[in-house]
């Protein structure tokens, strides 16, 4: 017959790898934070939806740069690079267009 979940011990050898006490106050903790998470994420949409319909934000650009915002400096910079980049492969947009002088051309390594 197999051992009972409870009886069964990390590979340390410690404690039961499973305990009543500690997946109840989980499962208690998860439950009210999630409740906040929802109430959250619905302020958030609805001020997300205002700021679209008031200045026509765009949200997914507004959501990119404050995800940018909340990099490091460089690991931001390195990211917004790659962007441009991408969009410059894609076609999407003339990067010149986007900067006073135009940024210098990559190397023919680089586009192959």
């Amino acid at each position: 017959m197999a051992e009972k979940v409870t009886d069964i011990a990390n590979d340390a050898g410690a404690e039961p790898t499973v305990n009543d006490v500690k997946v109840q106050k989980l499962a208690a903790d998860f439950k009210r934070l999630k409740g906040t998470m929802d109430v959250a994420r619905g302020e958030l949409g609805a001020k997300m939806q205002d700021a679209e319909k008031s200045w026509n934000c765009n949200r997914a650009m507004f959501k990119m740069a404050a995800k940018l915002q909340g990099m490091d400096p460089d690991t931001a910079q390195a990211n917004l690079r790659v962007l441009l980049r991408y969009c410059e492969a894609l076609g999407v947009v003339d990067q010149g267009e986007l900067f006073e002088s135009p940024l210098p051309a990559q190397p023919a390594s680089a586009t192959g």
